[in-house]
């Protein structure tokens, strides 16, 4: 199972003590917004990562308690709303688990009746996904994403009793027989998205340009899907570390990002220093962050006066404070760059307090 797992909180462990079946915890959980994590290990689509810490805990927001896996996934496809990552939690003793709904459908599968039953949740849940569609996007490519998002530990595509259901209640369906052109799409369609989240762990391996096709296969497919956000977030962050003038920009923020370290440092042993990292300077380097991954979008999608106008209007963070030894590394490193438009500049000093 591709569980997350750390020590229960006490609400938690609360809530899901108690005899068998086992009960479930689902909880809506907004994104991350640490503006830092740069290098951070690959996302596992389909889950939220809120057992990861207490921080990410604390994103979380508790919708409903389950008893068993039955109910757990019979009440996901009602609750998953399309704006946010709806996490399923289980206690396993004293520890807690992230399950994606695609593992407790398999467990359920395991005979007619239950498959019966699974594939009834599913196709209602994927009926909504595609009325929710955008309209200005392939319908069954969006579907494919969906349920290759959610549901890979199930089946690496949609089973065809669940798509045949979904064009049956879609209306496009005329004798009960599935569309094969409709099925080969959603099949190609899922088996693309997959080869490249399989291919995610292996980043430190693959070039840029291999990094730059992932990207686009998973932003053009996985359009509006919740599951995919942070995967496309993480998949412009490793792009950008492989982009000298993305680095370059990034070299800027150094500073910003050693002091931001040392106060959450100092945060997590219970300390209470003097800030290094000022509230001003904590939004700029949290703004200055998105601007890196749009540079870096622009750069990488053909669109270069963009890219180029992006790269002039960085705001150069206001510093005051001293820097860090790290920090005047990363701004000798990147002194002597170059913009898109091949103008020399340097990353100035700061000034000590």
């Amino acid at each position: 199972m591709s569980e997350q797992r750390i020590p229960p909180s006490d609400e938690l462990r609360t809530l899901l003590a108690g005899p068998r079946p086992q009960r479930y915890v689902l909880a809506h959980v907004d994104p991350a917004t640490d503006p830092v994590i740069w290098d951070a290990p690959p996302p596992v689509v389909g889950t939220t990562g809120v057992t990861l810490s207490t921080a990410a805990m604390d994103r979380a927001t508790v919708q409903e308690l389950c008893q068993g896996k039955s109910e757990a996934l019979h009440r996901w496809p009602q609750l998953d709303d399309r704006q946010s990552q709806l996490a399923i939690i289980g206690g396993d003793g004293e520890e807690l688990c992230e399950y994606t709904p695609g593992e407790l459908a398999a467990a359920l599968s395991n005979d007619e009746a239950g498959e019966a039953r699974v594939t009834g949740w599913l196709s209602s849940w994927l009926v909504r996904r595609y009325a929710e569609a955008p309209p200005d996007e392939q319908v069954w490519v969006v579907v494919a994403a969906t349920w290759t998002g959610q549901m890979r530990a199930l089946a690496s595509n949609p089973p065809p009793g669940v798509l045949s259901a979904v064009m049956e209640q879609a209306g496009e369906l005329d004798r009960g027989e599935l569309d094969q052109a409709t099925h080969e799409l959603v099949i190609d369609t899922g088996s693309r998205l997959a080869h490249v989240l399989d291919e995610m762990p292996l980043s430190p391996y693959r070039n840029r340009g291999r990094m730059v096709e992932g990207w686009h296969t998973v932003k053009r497919l996985a359009a509006g899907e919740p599951a995919f956000r942070a995967c496309t977030e993480w998949l412009l962050d490793q792009i950008a570390l492989r982009d000298m003038d993305a680095q370059a920009l990034r070299a800027m923020l150094e500073p910003d990002i050693a002091d931001h370290f040392l106060d959450r440092r100092h945060a997590e042993v219970g300390a209470q220093p003097v800030p290094r990292l000022d509230a001003q300077r904590a939004q700029q380097l949290t703004q200055a962050r998105e601007l890196v991954r749009a540079y870096t979008a622009a750069a990488h999608s053909g669109r270069e006066r963009e890219a180029e106008d992006l790269f002039n209007a960085f705001v150069l963070p206001k510093r005051t404070l001293e820097v860090s030894d790290h920090g005047h590394i990363w701004r000798r490193a990147a002194r002597r760059r170059r913009s898109p438009a091949g103008r020399c500049w340097s990353v100035p000093t700061c000034s000590a307090a």
